[in-house]
Formats: structure tokens, C-alpha cells, sequence
């Protein structure tokens, strides 16, 4: 068989090349050119291949790689390779890795004096058993060493060393929604904004969160909170300066100004963490939900049709529930509980969780009150057992103890149990003592499918005070119910069997001990699917779940009205032109109320599917017929939604936009809503390229955008769609790591190659092409870092290239031979986006 030019194509050639120059790695194979050199039955220039007849076929040097210790990953880092000679006698190229990259990794360097040689690279053949493999193809370099000499480690452990405190930045965070209402006897018109400014300079967090709300023509400003904090890194702890919330595990939480230093979660590994609450109910219409705390507006949102979830309330701390309204397109009203809930307070044996708080009480009115002091301790002690207390003091107006124990029951589940004493002397000179006892309980049954998120039950003394009962008593309350007397909460979740479904149940329940008045808040809710169809059922009780303010007759009937609302709903998936669309039907019938049955269409639409849509048909047995529309956009400069439905006699209009504002070094970007750490991308003129992964996110016209809301202390991954460059845009190494801090902004730098990609012909001054197998790279002062192979009759494809400069090609042993080339590139000269040129190599 003859091998001719045209059978097989110069990639074709550059293929065998690479396959048959990788024996070079067993000792001194040596592969001849003149296989090269005479083909298609003729002789042809010189081949010179000889720089790569040592270690694996490839060139000594500096290398960007993915490190993997054990196959975990240790991020991308630069590594210098050098061609050595293994105990084996093979060679092969080794990665010089320092000793304080090994004890950043959890490598007990400590046990190996001598493990640094003469270059400061550490030498693995001090330990036994260790070894390093670079696989060149997939640019990574695995180490193994045994596990004997690596420090144990949780799962998802991150060593502080890598944490990242992030870059200096100004940022503001942004909500906006309004809500039009019109009918034929009145107009009334709502608007709500958040906003949170911030700083960062190294490890220190400037924070503010302020609220404005508009009703009726009626505005108020509300300064929530401003706080300092930073990282304590040897306690696992955060200093908190100026406004905050003392934490909830053992007092109720209570909000104050001056300093805190707490155990933060968030630094152990994920193993080791808890979790955080979100709230959940379901919309009939299009509807605003709002988010009462203390008696303010917390959070405020328009919702579509149907269920709904909520996990992004900035923390603004509470002392009791969430009181959580539904206002309905129709003018009418859901009202219900969601309670505070931790798991039980276990901690690991050895594990110490504290708070120590000193400042001043602040209420709900942001009103700066007593001094006052709280510590607490949880401490795990063996078999499973916690201990924990603490104390509060505010002078001689309060003081109270806590003292508990939890326990870990095995297949019984955990329970913990504490009390709770309390002194306290008020303005009129009158003074009480109580008692306060609370059990609290968790299990979860796999082999049931049975998940009790958490049961407790409270009892309080008539004469027990917390410490915001002492110093900001509810007076109008406690005359019109009294003193909490007994309390149950309880959430439990139960897997029915095999294509049988789950049901679900929340209940809150209390008392008061001058008031026959209940408190109930009763959920019970199921849900199924058959195939790609899915449905589900909901029934709410809610009794005297209106919160109360001091704004607010005592003789107001609402507080008497009792709720009951059921919903039944069924999805049904579909596909239309390569879109997934969702029809669904609701039912939804209240106490004396009016039924409603309703159908909506909605979707998602674009590449990422960013835009979400709805459309909504209802009728009411009362009401007659209703129509309304949403849609929402999560975009590169901010998320938007609009909403509007329109019943016989009235029509409203929602509409919102949030985003974010991040000031930094290289100028402002504009992202979606940053709430926590997030991730500055950089990549200078890669202008709309795509973040994997990010719905909507992708870089501006400067190449920059916002990652916002990344899990803090963790590795985080962020890597380009190379699907989504221009045609002129190369980025070599598409991926990078960081391990961002509590509320930092870390940068992601990206190196983007903006220029051409070009099929070069290299000839020498005689005419010949430049030989086979040479390296020719861009010759740039601050990047030569670009570097391929020249293939048959001297042609090289290189990408990024400017329109016009520079490249050097070298060949020979140790590169030994070299000339340099100038070009200058007609963009006229395209095919399918990749020009073509000639250049003379000198």
C-alpha cells in the first residue's frame, strides 16, 4: 500500500507522529525519521524529531495542570516538569511540588525531615510508596501517597489555607417590586425596596440592609441592620460588630447592637453541617406574598400561580415564627405560621460550639434599649451525648440560666431536653421568677420512609420572662392573651411505598394562660406522579394566626376568623417546536369562601432557558371568570418580572428587578442578586461567553461577570462554554478553582486568546517548508506561552493571532535551531472562521 499525500491529510500525520513518539518513555526507544521522510514513494526534507526522544515524548517545561492527591482534587496550578530517571530505570516527566504544597494538601510532611531537595521541590521517594504520574493528554498530575501519611479529614474538607478572603469590592444588592390594584370603587398601589450596600477589604465585611415600602401613598424607611464582621480562623468563629441576632440553639433569639463572637457552621465541612429553613405555600393567583418579622415587612414578592418556595430572605434574625401572607389577586387573604426549627443541639464528641454577645437590646422598632450580656456552650461529650447552657444578664432588670442535655438514641432517634430559669424586675417595681421546660425530638426511619424533621414542645411558668418579655413587654398583648403557656411544633415527612407517594405534615400549636384563645397552624399535604404526570393535595387549618400590632384594635374581628383552604393540582409535561412546556389545573376552595378552578399554561423560553412565562385562565362560583399572565428573566445584569390579571371588576399589575452592583479594580459589573460569597469571572474581551452551568450568567461586554451566591468555604468549580466564544476568541485553560470565604467576592481569572485562528505556512528563505515536527510559537515579551507543532509542508494551525506580529519556530535537539517569522494576516482569507496565510521563517 502506497502511502500517499492524499490518503492520509497532515493532521493525519501529526496523529501517527504522537502515537508512535510515546515508546520514547520506556528507556531510549528511538523512533527513525526517514519513515517521515520518504513517503508516497519519494524522499522529502529532513525531519528532525530528536528534542523528543526522551521521557514520554514531550518537552520538559512549565505546565498548567489539575492536580489530583489520591484522585481528590487539589485545583489547577502551574508545575514545573523536568525529564527524570524513576527507580524503575524508565524516565518520565516529574512535577516539582513543594513540601508546602504537600502540608496544604493534608500530607503529614512533618515525618520526613529530608523531603526537600536541592531545587526545593519535594522529593516523593523520601516517602514510602509515593509516586507522581503526568498524564499529558488530559494535562493532570496524579500523586499517590499512602493514606497512613495523610491527616484525616471529613468529607468535603477544605484546609483553611485555601480559603480565599477575596478582593477588595463595593457592592449593592437590590429588590424591587410593585404591585398596582385597581378596581371600580378604589385604586390602591404597593412598592417595596431592599437594598444591601456593603464592603469588603480583606477579610473584614461592611454590611447594611435597608427597607423602603410605599401603601396607599404612604412611605416609610426602615434601616434593619448594619454589622462589621470578619473571620476568626484558628476558633472556627466570626466577630460581629454593630447590629446582629444572638444565636437561637439554647435562648430565643433576640437582636442587639455591639459585639458577638460565634462558632460559624459554615467553616465545617459539609458533612458536618445543618441545615436552613425555607418557606413554602401555594398561590392560586397571581399573588404577593409577604414575610412579617417583629412587625415589619422582612420580605415582599409577587409569585404565579401555584406552589410556591422562598430561600433567599436576607438573615435578619427573629425572636418567634414568620408570619407569612398570601394576598390573593382577588382581594383575598392566606395567613400562616412558619415556626423556627432546628434539629436537636447534638455536637460531636470533642466538637465545642459558643457564642459570647455584649451590647445593647435592640427591638423591633430598631430602638436601642437595656444593656446586656449572653453566653452559651454546646459541648459533645461520649456516647453520643451533648451538654449544653448558658446565661443572660441585663444589670438587675434580668437574669436567666439554661442548662440541657441531648442525646443520640441510635434507632430511637435524638431528643434533647433543657430548662430554663428567669428573674426579672420590672419598671413598676414588681418582680417575677418561672420556670420554662422544652423537649425536642428527631428520627428519621429508612426502611419506612418515615423523616420527623423535628417535634418539640414547650412549657412556660406564668410568672417565666425571656429576656424580650423583660425588657420590651408586649403590654396590649399579654392583656388581651397572656403570657405563652404551652407550645408544640412538629414536621414529619412520610414516604407511602413504591409509586404510593409522600405525605407531608406541619403543625404549630399554643396557648396563653389569660386567654382562651388558640393559636393553631395545621398543614397536610400529599403528592404523587404517575409517569411524567404529577399531582398533589394540600389542606391548611389556621386559627388566630394573625400577628398583632400595637397599631390594631384589640376588638378586631379578624383576630377570631379561622381558615380553611384545600388545593388540588395536577402537572401534565409536553413538548412543542423543541420547547418543554407544562399544562397544569388547580382547585382551590376556602371557608366560606369561593371555589375556584383554574388552568395555566407556562414554559421556558431562550437558549438557557432563563425566561419563564405563565398563562393563567380561572373561575370563580362567586367571582365569575379571571385571567392573568406572569413571566420572569434571570439575565446577565439582573433578573425582572412582570405579572397581570384582570376579574370582572378590578385588575392588578405586578411588576420587579433585582440585581447586583459589584465596584471593583477593573470597573463595575453588573450581576444578579448577590445575597453571600460570590465569584468575579474575568476574562478580558471574551464578551458574551456563557458560564456552564449559570442559568442566564454569561460575560459582558468587557469580558466580566458575577457568579453570585456560592456555598462559602468550599471548593467551587467555574469553567466557560466554549460553545458560546466568538468565532476570535481562544481561552486555553477553561477552568478554574476557588475556595471563597463567608460573604468574599474571589476572582476567577480567565486568559482569553482575542485574535485569529490561523492555517500558517512556514517556509524557509530557500523556498523549503519549515521542518517537521518543529515548535513555532507566538513571539510575544508577555506571553509565549502558545506553542504547536508544525505538520507536512510546514503548515501550523495557531489560534488567537493578532492581525499582524511575530513567530519564532525552533527544531532540533534542545531546540538548538530557530528563526523567527513576521506575518501579517488578510481576515478576506476565511473558511469557516479560520484564515489563511503565508509566512517566511528568517
Amino acid at each position: 500500500m502506497k502511502y500517499g499525500k492524499k490518503i492520509f491529510p497532515p493532521c493525519i500525520w501529526l496523529i501517527l507522529l504522537n502515537g508512535l513518539v510515546v515508546p520514547a518513555a520506556r528507556a531510549d526507544d528511538y523512533f527513525d525519521p526517514a519513515f517521515l521522510e520518504s513517503r508516497g514513494g519519494h524522499k522529502t526534507q529532513p525531519v528532525d524529531l530528536s528534542v523528543f526522544n526522551s521521557a514520554t515524548g514531550q518537552l520538559p517545561g512549565r505546565y498548567r495542570v489539575n492536580v489530583l492527591l489520591n484522585d481528590t482534587p487539589l485545583g489547577i496550578h502551574d508545575i514545573d516538569f523536568t525529564d527524570a530517571t524513576l527507580s524503575d530505570g524508565s524516565r518520565a516527566l516529574q512535577g516539582c511540588l513543594s513540601v508546602a504544597e504537600l502540608k496544604s494538601a493534608g500530607v503529614k510532611t512533618e515525618l520526613f525531615p529530608t523531603l526537600t531537595d536541592a531545587q526545593r521541590c519535594a522529593d516523593l521517594t523520601v516517602i514510602p510508596a509515593a509516586s507522581q504520574r503526568f498524564d499529558f493528554d488530559n494535562q493532570t498530575l496524579h500523586v499517590s501517597i499512602p493514606q497512613l501519611y495523610i491527616a484525616n479529614s471529613a468529607r468535603g474538607y477544605v484546609p483553611p489555607e485555601r480559603w480565599d478572603n477575596g478582593i477588595p469590592a463595593l457592592l449593592l444588592n437590590y429588590s424591587f417590586n410593585a404591585y398596582q390594584d385597581s378596581s371600580d370603587s378604589s385604586d390602591e398601589a404597593s412598592k417595596f425596596l431592599a437594598l444591601q450596600p456593603g464592603v469588603n477589604i480583606g477579610p473584614w465585611r461592611l454590611r447594611n440592609y435597608s427597607t423602603w415600602s410605599s401603601q396607599s401613598g404612604n412611605s416609610d424607611w426602615n434601616n434593619v441592620y448594619n454589622y462589621l464582621q470578619r473571620d476568626i480562623l484558628a476558633l472556627n468563629s466570626q466577630l460581629t460588630a454593630w447590629d446582629s441576632t444572638t444565636p437561637a440553639d439554647i435562648f430565643d433569639s433576640v437582636s442587639f447592637r455591639g459585639v458577638q463572637i460565634a462558632s460559624n457552621d459554615q467553616m465545617l465541612p459539609d458533612s458536618l453541617r445543618g441545615y436552613a429553613p425555607a418557606i413554602h405555600g401555594v398561590a392560586r393567583t397571581n399573588a404577593q406574598v409577604i414575610i412579617r418579622q417583629n412587625g415589619y415587612v422582612a420580605y415582599q414578592t409577587a409569585v404565579p400561580p401555584g406552589e410556591f418556595e422562598i430561600n433567599d430572605m436576607f438573615p435578619t434574625g427573629s425572636n418567634g415564627d414568620y408570619d407569612v401572607t398570601v394576598k390573593e389577586a382577588d382581594g383575598s387573604e392566606q395567613h400562616f405560621i412558619v415556626p423556627y426549627a432546628s434539629l436537636p443541639l447534638l455536637q460531636r464528641e470533642g466538637r465545642a460550639k459558643y457564642s459570647v454577645t455584649a451590647g445593647k437590646y435592640r427591638d423591633s422598632d430598631n430602638q436601642m434599649k437595656d444593656n446586656f450580656a449572653q453566653a452559651t456552650l454546646l459541648y459533645g461529650l461520649p456516647w453520643g451525648v451533648t451538654a449544653y447552657g448558658g446565661g443572660q444578664i441585663a444589670g438587675d432588670k434580668y437574669q436567666s440560666a439554661a442548662l440541657g442535655l441531648g442525646q443520640n438514641m441510635e434507632m430511637l432517634g435524638a431528643i434533647s431536653l433543657d430548662g430554663t430559669w428567669s428573674h426579672a424586675r420590672f419598671d413598676d417595681g414588681r418582680s417575677e421568677t418561672g420556670q420554662s421546660w422544652r423537649v425536642r425530638y428527631s428520627k428519621g426511619v429508612i426502611s419506612t420512609g418515615t423523616n420527623v424533621s423535628i417535634a418539640g414542645y414547650r412549657y412556660a411558668s406564668q410568672h417565666y420572662n425571656s429576656l424580650e418579655d423583660a425588657l420590651s413587654p408586649d403590654e396590649d398583648f399579654y392583656q388581651y392573651y397572656g403570657k405563652r403557656r404551652n407550645r408544640f411544633e412538629a414536621s414529619v415527612n412520610q414516604t407511602l411505598g413504591e409509586d404510593l407517594g409522600t405525605l407531608s405534615l406541619s403543625w404549630v400549636k399554643e396557648d396563653y394562660w389569660q386567654s382562651a384563645q388558640k393559636m393553631a397552624s395545621l398543614t397536610v399535604g400529599y403528592n404523587n406522579s404517575w409517569g411524567p404526570v404529577s399531582y398533589a393535595m394540600n389542606y391548611s387549618y389556621n386559627k388566630n394566626t394573625y400577628q398583632r400590632y400595637a397599631s390594631e384594635r384589640d376588638d378586631d374581628d379578624r383576630y377570631q376568623q379561622n381558615d380553611r383552604l384545600f388545593t388540588f393540582s395536577v402537572s401534565v409535561p409536553f413538548s412543542l417546536f423543541d420547547s418543554r412546556l407544562y399544562a397544569s389545573y388547580m382547585l382551590n376552595t376556602r371557608q366560606d369562601r369561593a371555589t375556584v378552578n383554574s388552568t395555566t399554561l407556562s414554559g421556558s423560553a431562550l437558549r438557557d432557558d432563563n425566561l419563564n412565562w405563565s398563562i393563567q385562565q380561572s373561575h370563580s362560583n362567586e367571582d365569575g371568570d379571571s385571567a392573568g399572565l406572569s413571566t420572569s428573566y434571570k439575565g446577565t445584569y439582573a433578573n425582572l418580572n412582570a405579572g397581570y390579571s384582570q376579574s370582572p371588576n378590578a385588575h392588578q399589575v405586578s411588576y420587579g428587578i433585582s440585581g447586583g452592583v459589584l465596584a471593583h479594580e477593573n470597573g463595575i459589573t453588573l450581576s444578579q442578586p448577590i445575597t453571600g460569597a460570590a465569584v468575579l469571572v474575568k476574562a478580558p474581551g471574551a464578551a458574551g461567553a456563557k458560564v456552564e452551568n449559570q442559568s442566564g450568567i454569561k460575560t459582558d461586554f468587557r469580558g466580566y461577570t458575577v457568579i453570585p451566591n456560592v456555598t462559602p468555604y468550599a471548593r467551587y468549580d467555574i469553567s466557560l462554554d466554549s460553545a458560546s466564544f466568538a468565532d476570535n476568541t481562544d481561552v486555553p485553560l477553561n477552568n478554574q478553582t476557588v475556595y471563597p470565604t463567608s460573604n468574599a467576592v474571589v476572582r476567577a481569572a480567565f486568559e482569553p486568546r482575542i485574535g485569529y485562528r490561523v492555517l500558517m505556512t512556514l517556509t524557509r528563505r530557500s523556498g523549503e517548508a519549515v521542518p517537521f515536527g518543529a515548535t513555532v510559537s507566538v513571539n510575544h515579551e508577555q506571553d509565549n506561552s502558545q506553542a504547536n507543532i508544525v505538520g507536512d509542508k510546514g503548515q501550523a494551525f495557531l489560534s488567537g493571532l493578532p492581525e499582524k506580529g511575530e513567530l519564532q519556530v525552533t527544531w532540533g535537539a534542545d531546540a538548538s535551531a530557530s528563526c523567527n517569522a513576521t506575518y501579517r494576516l488578510d481576515p478576506t482569507k476565511n473558511l469557516n472562521g479560520i484564515v489563511t496565510a503565508n509566512a517566511v521563517c528568517q
